[in-house]
């Protein structure tokens, strides 16, 4: 008798040896549950706050923040949180993160300053800034390429990409040929000399190797007077001479 009971005690220590992994790993765990469980709460509402203001409630009650997206809104300062994730009230764990949608402003694009800038550089900055440009030449005082006027003016917001420049051609070169006529030839070679005008000359009679036209007066001429000429293209004139 006392032999029975002696194994069926033996028999109960190996059961009770066999199952004691099993209870210390569910008391491990409910342990390590009860200390690091994290605590639900709710989910703070920052939506029309700031992100500096944000990240100070958020991050007081143990929760991060992260950007989603962004949207813009002209009527708001940059940088207000617009909508968040997981919303308002809604249930959150401590050292979860709240993402959030924050508000952008179109950034205006104003009209560069071209006034006095060669006419490859505007193109140029043109280019850069993916505007479309219209050239418009006019005749002016200042240098030739030099920018004189732009449309809009600079610092003006532009509603499209389409601008206006006005690019110097230099002076006005239209002119009328006056009456040369009657004219000392000398005259008229130092009036033409600064329009880099090329004077070809005829003898109304023959002359000699070592005839210097200091006294041949202008008889008659090419173009007539009252022609309208350019004077910045090389302008040529042809004049019949004779001695005085």
């Amino acid at each position: 008798m006392k032999y029975v009971e002696k194994a069926e005690i033996k028999r109960s220590s190996k059961k009770l040896l066999w199952a004691l992994p099993f209870v210390a790993f569910i008391i491990g765990y409910a342990v390590s549950d009860y200390f690091l469980h994290k605590a639900d709460l709710l989910t703070p509402n920052v939506i029309g706050k700031s992100l500096d203001q944000a990240i100070v409630l958020l991050s007081g009650q143990s929760l991060g923040i992260r950007l989603l997206a962004t949207r813009e809104d002209q009527t708001l300062p940059e940088g207000v949180i617009l909508d968040q994730l997981p919303s308002p009230s809604q249930k959150i764990k401590t050292n979860q993160n709240v993402f959030v949608t924050l508000s952008t402003r179109r950034q205006l694009c104003r009209m560069p300053d071209f006034w006095g800038k060669k006419q490859r550089d505007v193109v140029e900055e043109v280019s850069k800034k993916g505007l479309e440009v219209e050239e418009v030449h006019v005749h002016s005082n200042y240098p030739q390429t030099m920018c004189v006027g732009q449309y809009p003016s600079a610092g003006c917001e532009l509603t499209d990409k389409k601008v206006q420049v006005y690019i110097s051609e230099g002076k006005h070169s239209l002119g009328i040929m006056p009456l040369l006529v009657g004219v000392p030839l000398k005259t008229v070679q130092e009036a033409y000399k600064k329009f880099d005008a090329r004077v070809e000359i005829f003898h109304a009679s023959p002359v000699t190797d070592d005839h210097d036209c200091s006294k041949c007066v202008i008889v008659d001429q090419q173009p007539v007077s009252g022609a309208v000429v350019d004077m910045g293209r090389g302008l040529r004139i042809q004049v019949l001479v004779s001695e005085a």
